[in-house]
């Protein structure tokens, strides 16, 4: 391991640390009825460790979770999502019902959550490293981004299926740049990529949408790394896009049968679209056209946060303040991109699993339009399995700024923000309050968890913090001395 090696795995470190810094005291002060929809994949999750799938259109088993009926859609609403996360927390849920420990089992249901979250982080860090050599800080620095968004910390810290989409969906990028970039096209990879490939399938109707760009790349890059005439070339690219494929059909190609039969529908939404009478948006061409449903997907990373609070004007400000200082700076590369691209080799495929990813994270985005289109209610976290791609782009953006400094800037103040924001969030629901419009108006809640959450939880984020930034000006002030300000 070299020493750009260990400090940049020095500043991963951090990271987690932060992760878990900002999401445990998450877990432990929203209570269970607070998120509106915890209660159905939290049912949900206790349907399948009983040994069952129920309908979507089932009543919550709401006396075995602990809690009274809910008061809007008391159904099984989550019911048509695959079973492999439910499968995975439904144990600690089903036991804290047959013990009595209902909070206990939903906690430790979370804890699991946060871990495969965590896990997600690990896996987009190494794919950078490896997409993007070159640049040691930017993998530190957009995990950190990542680990750092509020929307993000609290859906991790809660009942809900998108820590494992962004876990698997890691690993499943990471295998194909193993794959690809580094040459390992073992059988062995192989195994590991079908693997990750079933556990994204298995995990959100929107993996397939991961998927596609991803095994397009797999069986082109495949091609043109290999040697021989094209006939031959072509047929060694096919194989592994027909194992994997194979492996994906195999494993959850039943579930998506499944909805088609019982909901005339692969993922399950024509049938909840009708139970809670929503109507259509217009087409996905109109969605698209929306600036008001572009702001507020960008708004909720920091505004939206479970329990329908929804944190005022201050807070979007700031956030979009953040995010346009990133842009700003991405002129630079801008300028630079033409001599960036010419300098990688022809046979050097990290341009293309770059693009890949990139197309893996539009496809999601016009997936939550298309949506929305059908009557649903965009949320940030339906993209959250590809956020690293963006935030990649930002992070090297706010490089653009200061070519050292830059970068350790924007961590920290996205850092600042969501510390304050995730405060401010606990005062809210100690306060039994909803809306928030101002920084101005927070009024502390006295008592309570925050007493000893909120001292724990800034210490693990200031030693979380040192070490990120450490770790980014090292990192930054070494690659500049060794490659010049040109470093991609």
């Amino acid at each position: 391991m070299t020493e750009v090696d260990r400090v940049s795995w020095r500043g991963m470190a951090g990271v987690v640390l932060l992760f878990f810094a900002l999401g445990v005291p998450q877990l432990l002060f929203v209570a269970p009825t607070v998120p509106e929809d915890e209660p159905r994949h939290a049912g949900y999750a206790l349907e399948v460790a009983s040994g069952r799938l129920p309908l979507v259109t089932e009543p919550l088993p709401t006396e075995r979770l602990g809690i009274p009926p809910l008061k809007r859609t008391n159904i099984m609403a989550a019911a048509n999502h695959p079973p492999l996360y439910y499968a995975l927390v439904g144990p600690f849920i089903r036991w804290g019902s047959e013990t009595g420990h209902h909070e206990l089992g939903l906690r430790l249901a979370r804890a699991a959550t946060l871990a495969m979250g965590a896990v997600g982080l690990i896996y987009a860090f190494v794919t950078i490293r490896l997409l993007v050599p070159n640049r040691p800080a930017a993998a530190v620095a957009t995990v950190a981004c990542v680990a750092a968004m509020p929307a993000f910390i609290n859906v991790c810290a809660l009942v809900h299926n998108d820590a494992l989409a962004v876990m698997t969906a890691s690993g499943f990028g990471y295998a194909v740049a193993r794959w690809l970039v580094a040459d390992d096209r073992s059988r062995r990879q192989l195994g590991v990529l079908s693997a990750w490939a079933a556990a994204v399938a298995l995990t959100r109707f929107s993996g397939l949408l991961v998927l596609a760009p991803f095994i397009a790349l797999l069986g082109l890059g495949t091609a043109y790394k290999a040697a021989g005439s094209w006939p031959r070339r072509l047929a060694q690219g096919a194989f592994p896009v027909v194992v994997v494929v194979a492996v994906v059909a195999v494993t959850s190609g039943w579930f998506y049968a499944r909805n088609y039969v019982l909901y005339d529908d692969v993922t399950g939404g024509k049938a909840l679209f009708g139970v809670l009478a929503r109507k259509p948006h217009g087409t996905l061409w109109s969605a698209l056209w929306a600036p008001a449903v572009w702001s507020g997907l960008h708004d909720h990373i920091w505004t939206r946060l479970a329990g329908s609070v929804h944190l005022g004007a201050s807070v979007q400000a700031a956030g979009r303040l953040w995010t346009f200082l990133g842009v700003v700076g991405l002129v630079r590369y801008a300028i630079a991109a033409p001599r960036l691209v010419r300098a990688i080799p022809p046979r050097d495929l990290r341009a293309w699993t770059l693009a890949a990813s990139a197309a893996a994270f539009g496809v999601i985005v016009l997936s939550v339009f298309a949506f929305y289109a059908r009557g649903g209610n965009p949320t940030a976290r339906y993209w959250f399995p590809m956020a690293w791609v963006p935030m990649l782009v930002v992070s090297l953006g706010w490089s653009g700024l200061h070519r050292r400094a830059g970068m350790a800037v924007g961590v920290v103040l996205s850092v600042v923000l969501s510390g304050h924001v995730l405060l401010l969030y606990a005062n809210v629901l100690l306060a039994g309050g909803r809306v928030l419009r101002d920084f101005a108006t927070v009024r502390a809640a006295g008592g309570g968890p925050t007493e000893w959450i909120a001292p724990i939880a800034l210490l693990g984020v200031a030693v979380a913090l040192v070490a990120v930034v450490d770790a980014i000006l090292t990192l930054e002030a070494t690659t500049s001395a060794g490659t010049g300000r040109t470093a991609a």
